[in-house]
């Protein structure tokens, strides 16, 4: 008796724990997806690197952002100063389906505020 006691505590936690590891299967393939469409939207794709990619929900506006920095390679083969970025997803689309990209250096007035609205965890 005691042993299906101990099977029948276990069993939620499995689920939780299958759960938690399919969500993170399906951020993954997000910012995967994210990266991919900022680099289809760049000048020399092949040289950018990413960091710090992560997503964040936006509840106030029913959207995710996947907001990170990205540098690429110049001309003489060293990578540029980082900038930050961000990409939005309507909460209901598949991890494909991006609408806006933002990038620091090109964003027309204060990005600190977009970014701050946009991609505070």
């Amino acid at each position: 008796m005691k042993a299906a006691g101990k099977i029948l505590l276990w069993a939620p936690i499995g689920i939780i724990g299958a759960a938690l590891l399919v969500q993170e299967f399906g951020s993954m393939a997000m910012r995967h997806d994210a990266m991919r469409y900022v680099k289809e939207r760049l000048r020399n794709p092949e040289t950018i690197q990413f960091q710090g990619v992560r997503i964040v929900s936006r509840a106030d506006q029913n959207s995710r952002a996947v907001c990170g920095e990205l540098g690429a390679k110049n001309a003489m083969g060293r990578v540029t100063s980082y900038q930050r970025f961000f990409v939005f997803a309507p909460r209901n689309a598949n991890s494909t389906r991006f609408i806006h990209l933002a990038l620091e250096q090109t964003w027309p007035g204060n990005f600190d505020a977009a970014w701050q609205i946009n991609c505070r965890a």
